[in-house]
């Protein structure tokens, strides 16, 4: 049962394609021998060509070989059937094509790229650019790294500085507490008792007792040597009794003088003694207050090294979550441009496996061309070699070909040729006397395709066509419609 066909536009025709076209891809073989069809084994790229392919080949049929293709196109139901040889059965029964020498090339089985050189320049352009933007990712992914390394090699000495400046400054506290203790000690030991200077006090009262005494044993020295000279005197005029006597005060008297000199040189002693000890408790006062001075001055010098070492922390600190905060941002930079990396190195993989694949249709595409040429240049020299001959006084009657004029290969039609067992035999003949060849090429039909560069000028009579080459093959396989 036969829907009412759907038409279904192609470029600028319209071609009626049935519905059972589009869906019988997909449905049961219902194809006598379980045949396929031409149009089935067609794969176009795009699938709004089909209904073009369909209009040229219609329900023909493919068979392995002309056996199989009599069964299947002489059958209950007539159908056009080609075999894998090029030969070519009509529903009218018409048998056309065949040969030894397959034509094969005229239609590629694979896709030509649609890629123009426009399209190959700019993805050439665009595989520059993004190679060059991957070079610049590249190197500053180098010098985010080598900035890396750099904050990371420093991270390990600043940590060891910074417990560094911690132990000196618990070193310099102590330091300043022993110090402290040391000027409280110091000053402790140094300073003046209440004894020292009760001491210092009789000491120098005793000294100015002493200088007094020695001053009036001085004066009662002097008069009693006034005394003294005087009575020697009296003892130089008088003598006697008197002179025994006053022998005996002077000796009394000199007794009390070396006293009085051992009590002044006693009263010396003490004196020097006294004034030694004097100055040596002043050296040691003026020595304390000098250490004192100096334990301050070190105190001093201690407290700004202190508050020096806690601004030094404090900048180092600063700096290492300076360096700490730099070294977060530059990993996630570093992240950020290898995620960019990849996805900019994923898209350069994608272009270069599009400008592989295109290198490599080109190269199949210029293999074609090379084949094509060298397929012109062959059939371009087979041309050039036929030659024509008068058909008239071989052939007895017109023999009119069976192409039907609605067939759709009617215009194909002119092109066919009929040779019965007689004509063969005598063209032979002709052929042979005019060539003059010892050896005689095999006659048969042919179909001469309509994109031919050339077609020879034959005598035209009834749709009938003769001729014979020298050296051409034995037969021109019908070329495929498709």
């Amino acid at each position: 049962m036969h829907r009412a066909p759907t038409k279904v536009q192609c470029r600028t025709r319209q071609f009626p394609l049935p519905r059972q076209a589009s869906v019988s891809r997909h449905v049961p073989n219902p194809n006598p021998e379980d045949a396929p069809r031409l149009f089935d084994l067609i794969k176009s790229k795009d699938k709004k060509f089909l209904p073009a392919f369909y209009h040229a080949m219609q329900d023909t049929l493919v068979a392995a070989d002309l056996a199989q293709a009599n069964r299947i196109a002489y059958g209950a139901k007539r159908w056009r059937v080609v075999t894998l040889a090029g030969e070519l059965i009509d529903k009218s029964g018409t048998l056309s094509g065949g040969g030894n020498i397959a034509r094969r090339g005229l239609m590629s089985s694979k896709l030509v790229a649609d890629t123009t050189k426009e399209q190959v320049a700019k993805l050439e352009e665009d595989r520059d650019h993004w190679q060059s933007r991957l070079q610049e990712l590249q190197e500053y992914q180098r010098e985010c790294e080598t900035r890396l390394r750099e904050i990371n090699d420093k991270l390990p000495q600043l940590d060891t500085k910074m417990q560094k400046l911690s132990l000196e400054l618990g070193s310099s506290t102590r330091n300043i507490a022993d110090l402290q203790r040391r000027i409280k000690d110091v000053a402790k030991e140094h300073q003046p008792s209440a004894d020292d200077d009760s001491r210092a006090a009789a000491l120098q009262k005793e000294v100015a007792k002493l200088n007094k005494d020695i001053e009036k044993l001085h004066g009662e020295t002097s008069s009693i040597e006034e005394e003294i000279k005087a009575l020697q005197d009296k003892i130089m005029e008088a003598g006697g009794e008197k002179l025994r006597s006053q022998r005996t005060k002077i000796d009394f008297v000199k007794e009390e003088i070396a006293g009085h000199h051992e009590e002044t040189s006693n009263a010396e002693v003490r004196k020097v003694k006294a004034e030694k000890q004097k100055v040596k408790l002043e050296k040691d006062r003026a020595k304390a207050a000098k250490e004192l001075n100096n334990a301050a001055e070190d105190l001093q010098k201690l407290e700004d090294d202190i508050n020096n070492q806690g601004e030094k922390a404090e900048e180092l600190s600063n700096r290492v979550s300076e360096a700490e905060e730099v070294l977060a941002t530059t990993k996630k930079e570093l992240k950020a441009l290898k995620a960019e990396l990849d996805e900019k190195t994923n898209e350069l993989n994608e272009t270069r496996a599009i400008e592989i694949e295109m290198k490599n249709k080109l190269e199949e595409n210029q293999k074609a061309l090379i084949e094509n040429q060298r397929r012109l240049r062959y059939w371009d020299d087979k041309l050039s070699k036929l030659t024509l001959h008068d058909i008239d006084d071989l052939v007895g009657a017109p023999v009119q070909a069976t192409i039907k004029p609605d067939s759709p290969r009617r215009n194909e039609g002119r092109h066919l040729r009929k040779i019965t067992p007689r004509v063969k035999a005598r063209a032979r003949a002709r052929t042979m006397t005019k060539c003059g060849q010892r050896s005689h090429p095999r006659m048969k039909r042919w179909w001469t395709p309509p994109n031919m560069r050339q077609r020879p000028r034959l005598t035209r009579m009834n749709n009938l066509r003769i001729f014979s080459h020298s050296n051409f093959p034995d037969t021109l396989p019908m070329s495929s419609q498709t």
